[in-house]
Formats: C-alpha cells, structure tokens, sequence
C-alpha cells in the first residue's frame, strides 16, 4: 500500500508492506556530509521504528521494521471517547524522543499506532540535515494540537498545523485543547477529561464482569509481589542505566555539532569496555583530529575510520587518543598491524621521556626495552616492503598504510 502525506512544502511516499514501511528521499534535498549520520537516527528508542537505509548516488532508501500488529487512525476515530482520549495521551509520550537531536512529523501517516494504543515514529530527520531542518519545543506541541484535533474533527493533518487550526470552529473541550500554551497544560487538560469520560462511561455499561473483577483481583495480588521482585532491575536502570544513556545522548550530541573536544570530555570517565560501537566510531574520529598527522597521514587514517571498521581499530585510537600507549601496542598486536605497532610505540616511547614519576634508571630500562623493540619492527617492516623475510625468500607486504613514525 502506497500512502503520501505533504509536510513543510515537501512530499513522502510511504510504501507499507506488512512487516515493513519504506521511504526514498532524493539526495539532492537531503544535505549529508557523510551517509554515517544516517546511523544516528537509529537509537533504541520505543518511541521509534527499527530504521535501516540505503545510500545510492541520486536516493536515500529509509526501511522501517514495523510490528505484525498494528491499528489504523481511520480505526481509533471509531472507538469510543475515552479511548481516543487515552490515545491523545499517548501522542504527548512522543515527547520523549525530543531529547534526541532529531525533526519530528506526527503526521498519521507517519505514525505506526500498536493494539494498546501506543505510538512509535517511522521518519524523523537530523536537524539541519532533513525536513523538518528545525524543532522546538513548541513546534511539538502545536503538531501534537493539530493530530488531535484531527482524530476528533477528521481534519486534514497538514492543513490544521499550516494554519487552519486557529480559524476551525470546534467544540468546546477542543478549544480548550487549541488554548493550551504548554505541553503539561494540555496534558493535565486531557488527563482531566480522559477520567471523566471514563466515569460517565461507566455509569452507562459494564465494561468488567463479576468473574474477570475476581481476575483482575488475583492478578493485581501477583503482581504486587512481581513489583517487589523487579525492584533491584528498577533501581539499577533508574541510577545507572539511565545516565549512562543520558551521556551516550550528550556524546551524540556533541558528535552532531563537530565539538570533538566536548565529546572527549563527555566520555572522559568511560571505560572503553563499556562504550557501544557507534560512540567508539564518534570518540575514535574526535581524537584523530587532534593529533599530530601530516595531510597525507590523516586522509589514510581517516579513510579507515567508518562505521564498520573493526572495533579494535576504534578501540586502537581511542586508546592513543586517551594515552593508554600499552594497551594500543597490544591492539595494534592483535589486529596484526606493523605500522599500528610502530606508532604506539612511538608515543610510548615519548611519553615515557616525559614521565617525571620515573626514576632515571627505570627511565632508562623501560626507554631502551621499548627502542629495541620499535627497532626490531622496523626492521621486519622494512623487510616486508623490501618483499623479503628474514630467509631471504619473496614475500607480500601486509602493511595497512596507517600513520608511521622512525
């Protein structure tokens, strides 16, 4: 099924198939600088659809994984107030994803809606990069007015967030939704009419019979004592869990705006075991900035730090980066590199001439342990670009090309 929407003077073809939506964007209204960012538009977010892409000379292919399950807004304007009230809540939930550097469109078409009611995003842009280019916190709330004015009026989306929203006659309990002048506003507002609604309708049907109450009765008991086990899990999300994302968000952010000194400081204090892959991308390239290359040197460098480098390789620079030289020259050993090897021996060399905490004699020792082994890599590299081995027979250069010093 093909469904189009117009925002912000630009048009989406949505295709949905049952397990996934896709979008194609032209490259030419998308401002990228390198096709990378495109990742960070995917964190784990409930609030948003799994998204993959595609990245060709003249499109940008964005996939969306989409649950088996799902309702349509066509379904939810036919359910009873209450309901829909409750789904209005949910839209305002949306509001978690704004700590994300990301333009949101709560257009219904772009909104995958679950059987509970909850809502997850399928497009959202970079900020400066994609449509919306810009978003505040007021442009969330006036789109979050305009999707419910939509499901109570059957107004069209767009037209209401481009300005029809403040000429349409509406209801009374809608007007005080177009009144609201905060998001906690509007959210006490519908909170308010959400238990009303439910009263009212309560009076007039019974929605539980006698045997589910005796249900819901036992079931409340088991989960009180299922609430008590999951307490530890809660605690350990709420004071660790929880501002360890907040910084990987910051590093992201930091990332975003090219603050590579920023993003250091942001994750000065994590352990590099810990980091996940795609801020080992982000510190690994801000540390390279920072370091003493000729130009030719930094474009091999730089042309090996991607999104799918080996993360030893991520783990390498970072660890140059952070002065870790020890643990580098062991990396470099791993991933098999002369020339990493030789590099990380270089600065450990020259930091171990500036180590005022050593006496002169370990100065010495340690100074001449690591030249000689700087010296017997040399010369195995120079061997292996010469095309011979230590017995004189033909051999391949394994070099990788990367930043060298004598």
């Amino acid at each position: 099924m093909e469904e189009q929407f117009h925002f912000l003077g630009q048009e989406f073809t949505l295709i949905k198939e049952q397990s996934t939506w896709q979008l194609t964007l032209r490259r030419s209204i998308i401002n990228l600088a390198n096709s990378d960012q495109l990742d960070l538009l995917a964190p784990p977010a409930p609030q948003l659809l799994p998204q993959t892409y595609q990245v060709d000379e003249e499109v940008v292919t964005l996939t969306y994984a989409v649950p088996t399950l799902g309702r349509t807004f066509g379904e939810i304007q036919t359910l009873p107030m209450s309901e829909q009230l409750r789904f209005s809540l949910n839209i305002l939930e949306l509001n978690q994803v704004t700590s994300y550097p990301f333009g949101l469109i709560l257009h219904p078409a772009n909104l995958f809606i679950t059987k509970d009611l909850t809502l997850k995003l399928a497009y959202r842009s970079l900020l400066g990069v994609m449509v919306p280019v810009s978003f505040t916190p007021e442009d969330f709330l006036r789109q979050a007015k305009a999707l419910i004015v939509s499901l109570f009026t059957r107004e069209e989306f767009s037209g209401l967030y481009d300005g029809s929203l403040e000429v349409l006659k509406l209801p009374a309990f809608l007007e005080s939704v177009r009144a609201a002048q905060t998001l906690p506003d509007l959210e006490a507002y519908l909170h308010t009419l959400y238990q009303e609604k439910v009263a009212e309708e309560a009076k007039t049907q019974s929605l539980v019979s006698k045997r589910r109450f005796a249900v819901y009765k036992y079931t409340t008991i088991w989960l009180a004592a299922l609430a008590v086990l999951l307490s530890v899990p809660l605690v350990y999300l709420v004071f660790f869990q929880s501002p360890f994302q907040a910084k990987m968000l910051q590093a992201d952010k930091s990332f975003l705006k090219e603050d590579y000194t920023g993003l250091i400081d942001d994750m000065e204090r994590v352990k590099l075991d810990k980091i996940p892959y795609t801020q080992k991308y982000e510190l690994a390239y801000a540390y390279i900035q920072g370091l003493d290359f000729n130009a030719d040197q930094r474009e091999v460098v730089m042309n090996n730090i991607t999104l799918k480098s080996d993360e030893l390789y991520l783990d390498y620079w970072i660890q140059i980066g952070r002065g870790d030289h020890g643990d580098a020259v062991d990396t470099a050993k791993r991933l098999d590199d002369v020339d990493l090897i030789l590099y990380a021996l270089a600065e450990q060399i020259t930091a171990t001439r500036k180590d005022s905490h050593l006496s002169g004699k370990k100065r010495d020792e340690k100074l001449s342990r690591l030249q000689s082994e700087y010296d017997q890599y040399w010369e195995d590299r120079k061997d292996a670009l010469s095309g011979k081995d230590d017995d004189g027979t033909a051999t391949t250069s394994a070099s990788s090309g990367s930043a060298s010093e004598k």
